[in-house]
């Protein structure tokens, strides 16, 4: 239930040993979630944790870092949160769960069933600021080249180019049916900015392609069309 709310996400039952060694040990899902968002345990730094559905707090900093175990037993370093999470928030057999969207990490702790998520989301969301804030994002793009989007839109003729897509298409103010140009082979992943790996989508298949369920089949199938 809750990946319909996080990226990533790990639930866990606070042990004895968490408690009295106040050192939280998040299990492989929390981690992953931790990850994904960017936080590194090694550099030990403190994270701020958004709480979920606790009428007390809706926010904790807790600091992260690989604890380095002794030679003796032979064992890699583990990866911990601080006392500030286990000291002060959570209790023997509490279930915690730690979550990620984008590079926001989310913990709840004792939340039960569907209708429980669905609540503390709803409130999160009612709470949550009207006038979102700026941030300054520095990040590297691609240069397309211009000649092969147009390339493959004119090949198109208005048509999406994934076999067998019904999606009914819509048109822009100048009257030109609406598509999306997508590398088959990412550019990020080392693929061509080419007209043989391109393809012009309808937004449907395009997002489909990304992020569907089907999405290697898909592939796979608009890739035989190209040959």
């Amino acid at each position: 239930m809750w990946d319909k709310v996080f990226d990533n996400f790990g639930i866990k039952k606070v042990t004895k040993t968490d408690k009295n060694k106040e050192a939280y040990v998040p299990n492989g899902g929390q981690k992953s979630a931790l990850k994904a968002a960017g936080k590194d345990p090694d550099l030990r730094s403190d994270i701020e944790l958004i709480i979920l559905g606790d009428f007390h707090t809706n926010k904790l900093v807790s600091s992260y870092y690989s604890s380095v175990r002794a030679a003796s037993a032979g064992r890699s370093p583990e990866e911990r949160m601080g006392k500030e999470l286990i000291a002060d928030w959570l209790d023997i057999g509490d279930e915690v769960v730690i979550g990620n969207i984008g590079s926001e990490v989310y913990a709840a702790k004792n939340i039960i069933g569907f209708k429980g998520i669905k609540a503390i989301v709803e409130q999160a969301a009612k709470e949550a600021k009207k006038k979102p804030k700026k941030s300054k994002v520095l990040k590297d793009e691609f240069e397309r080249n211009p000649m092969v989007v147009k390339h493959a839109l004119l090949r198109a003729n208005g048509k999406c180019e994934m076999p067998g897509c019904t999606t009914a298409l819509f048109k822009k103010p100048n009257g030109e049916v609406y598509l999306e140009v997508h590398h088959i082979e990412y550019l990020s992943e080392n693929g061509d900015d080419s007209v043989e790996n391109v393809a012009a989508l309808c937004a449907s298949c395009h997002r489909e392609l990304h992020y569907g369920d089907g999405k290697d089949v898909k592939k796979k199938k608009l890739i035989d069309s190209m040959v």
